[in-house]
């Protein structure tokens, strides 16, 4: 496993012919989570598309207790999500959902919510699929996921949720969740994306800018 600073320092290396300083170059650690993001994002999709519907749990981060909050203006529950769900598709389905594997509550795991689309309780309602054959359902609203049948007894209890989230909610010594033998393929595949970058070293960019006065 590689932490989101080790991979950083790695890539800058590899792209300052082996030293790095922060004083020394002009790409910083953020240039390199920046282009970490989109490759992992890229060989995530990549690897569902290849599977047709899944992809190794070893790119999910777990999160434990996450409150079941109401909004009693709307006499909704939701959760706030604990990180930023990256985005997936998966074909002949349209709720953008892939990103989080599994909701369910913390003793409860194999009976997982259903993921819906946001318009769904309108396009559905009086319908017998309406009430999801008793399961509870969620849908995305910005950072939060809102549920559909949820009963009363689930305000402020803790849920179990598996998505699948962005490197920057990532703390700088955190494991990037990835399976051990596709490190060295994001690893390239950052350096790839970076190599065009400009590496000038700050200092000569100084002198650039002080000849030209």
């Amino acid at each position: 496993m590689i932490t989101k600073r080790i991979l950083g320092e790695k890539i800058l290396r590899r792209i300052n012919g082996g030293d790095y300083s922060a004083t020394s170059s002009n790409v910083a650690p953020q240039d390199v989570y920046l282009a970490t993001e989109a490759c992992l994002n890229a060989l995530i999709q990549k690897r569902l598309n290849e599977s047709q519907e899944d992809i190794s749990s070893e790119f999910a981060t777990t999160y434990e207790d996450v409150i079941v909050q109401k909004n009693t203006a709307r006499d909704r529950f939701f959760i706030q999500l604990p990180a930023t769900p990256i985005s997936l598709i998966i074909k002949g389905n349209s709720s953008n959902s892939a990103g989080v594997r599994q909701v369910s509550g913390m003793k409860d795991e194999y009976k997982v919510f259903v993921p819906m689309n946001s318009g769904d309780t309108g396009v559905f309602a009086g319908l017998p699929a309406s009430n999801l054959n008793g399961q509870i359902g969620y849908w995305f609203e910005g950072d939060k996921l809102i549920f559909e049948n949820m009963e009363y007894f689930w305000e402020g209890k803790g849920l179990l949720v598996k998505m699948i989230s962005s490197i920057y909610d990532l703390e700088e010594d955190a494991f990037i969740p990835i399976p051990a033998g596709e490190e060295l393929n994001l690893e390239d595949l950052v350096f790839q994306r970076m190599t065009g970058m400009e590496t000038t070293p700050k200092s000569k960019l100084a002198d650039a800018n002080s000849n030209t006065k």
